[in-house]
């Protein structure tokens, strides 16, 4: 289990991210990730991704997040496992096969040299994935077939944020809550909420098997 998070401004020169904040939201999540916590924040900070991590298949820093591809074109940060990586490592003829050790690496360099589609397609596990293409200035949020790992997200005219859980959303002062009474008539006659839905108004839960696609051009 790891905790994921992030945020992503439109292109408004003024406003930057506030990294006070969002050391202080990613400690939400502590006991999700005590192993080690990294960080990437674009050139522009317009981009923070946040990672905390629980150290399983790879125990080395060699597989700390948020990685970026040998290319230099994706990152990406995720909660989960991929069962399948080793297989997937022997079309990855081209990267050092000791950097093929962590299921991690695996994603990253299959995602750089097959794309996104394909590579949900393709691997076989329980994940919450969060990918940044800076060359098509595209962002990305997965979830596996069963929807085991959560991912949570805020969407609005000035920022999308996600994480792993809703504390960090919730405790983030620049997003306004507001509970969703719709919603919560779920909750009181099911004991839970649907599939993509919270307690909240413009608070998502990604749903299972599905890939949520912010084009950062245009918004």
């Amino acid at each position: 289990m790891c905790g994921i998070i992030g945020n992503l401004k439109k292109n408004n020169p003024i406003e930057e991210i506030d990294l006070e904040l969002f050391s202080r939201l990613t400690n939400l999540m502590r006991k999700r990730g005590p192993d080690n916590k990294g960080s990437f924040l674009s050139d522009n900070k317009k981009i923070y991704l946040g990672h905390l991590r629980l150290s399983i298949i790879d125990l080395s820093n060699n597989a700390s997040q948020p990685m970026i591809s040998n290319s230099g074109r994706y990152i990406v940060s995720f909660n989960g496992e991929i069962y399948n990586f080793l297989e997937l490592s022997k079309k990855l003829e081209k990267i050092d096969k000791i950097q093929l050790k962590s299921d991690t690496k695996v994603l990253v360099e299959y995602i750089s040299k097959f794309g996104v589609n394909k590579t949900l397609k393709d691997i076989n596990g329980m994940f919450a994935i969060s990918i940044y293409d800076k060359q098509d200035n595209k962002f990305f949020l997965a979830r596996d077939y069963f929807g085991k790992k959560p991912i949570y997200y805020h969407y609005d005219n000035e920022n999308f944020f996600f994480s792993s859980t809703l504390s960090p959303i919730t405790e983030n002062k620049n997003i306004e809550k507001k509970i969703n009474f719709k919603n919560l008539q779920y909750y009181f006659n099911y004991g839970f909420f649907p599939d993509g839905l919270s307690v909240y108004k413009n608070i998502y839960k990604v749903s299972k098997n599905t890939i949520v696609e912010l084009n950062l051009n245009n918004w």
